[in-house]
């Protein structure tokens, strides 16, 4: 088992308002709670759709483009498992798009965690590289990680999350650098099992193992370890 934790995609946890810094932005707490439930229903295209339509009407919410943005991530993931890996490239690169354009929002905690997701999502358009074929590629995509993780630490040193990510994804590169010429005796890895935290629910695909949230925090339980905090 890797010791190293899984991936992380974190969403904001919304209070009792979605209210931004401008006056008559704040987007219905109640049509994105909606397309939350889709997403944790596995349904992320509809929770995509549903917040593409909110957003003609709240164009400067940010609350609704990272919601679209996390759909369009979890959108890239139910492709993976469905073996379409065009389609999940595509939904990846949209996320991306969308957590790169909330940067540098005023909403703080949008800002905090698109500065996550933006490298959440790099980190899973590494693991799509086959490294046996395209080792050269695949070492670009990791740095291009690693970099992201190392932006955002340098500008979030609190965020968790962030720092146990790039732990783990320099640990991934480092062993792509120093075994070249073993990669193609290397059996395929799979990417870590993912734990995902949408809003104030979690939930993880690993066998066994339990998802809760406690004070803010997403804690994932391994079988037969202990909690793990990211």
């Amino acid at each position: 088992m890797n010791k190293y934790r899984p991936y992380i995609i974190c969403f904001l946890v919304l209070g009792a308002g979605c209210t931004l810094a401008h006056p008559g932005t704040a987007a219905p707490v109640q049509d994105i709670r909606s397309a939350q439930n889709l997403m944790e229903q596995n349904a992320p295209e509809e929770a995509r759709d549903q917040l593409r339509e909110l957003l003609i009407d709240y164009p400067e919410s940010a609350e609704v483009r990272f919601g679209i943005g996390c759909a369009w991530f979890l959108l890239g993931e139910q492709r993976i498992a469905e073996n379409k890996v065009e389609e999940a490239e595509t939904a990846y690169q949209e996320a991306l798009t969308s957590f790169d354009a909330l940067l540098h929002d005023e909403n703080t905690a949008v800002a905090r965690e698109s500065a996550f997701n933006r490298a959440n999502c790099l980190l899973r358009k590494a693991s799509m590289i086959d490294s046996t074929q395209n080792y050269g590629e695949a070492v670009a995509a990791l740095r291009l990680a690693v970099e992201a993780y190392e932006t955002g630490a340098e500008k979030y040193p609190d965020h968790e999350g962030i720092r146990s990510n790039l732990v783990h994804t320099r640990f991934q590169l480092k062993q792509l650098l120093q075994n070249p010429a073993e990669q193609e005796e290397q059996p395929e890895q799979q990417p870590p099992p993912t734990l995902v935290s949408i809003f104030n629910n979690v939930k993880t695909e690993v066998p066994g193992a339990n998802a809760a949230y406690e004070d803010n925090t997403a804690i994932l339980t391994m079988p037969g370890n202990k909690e793990t905090k990211p």
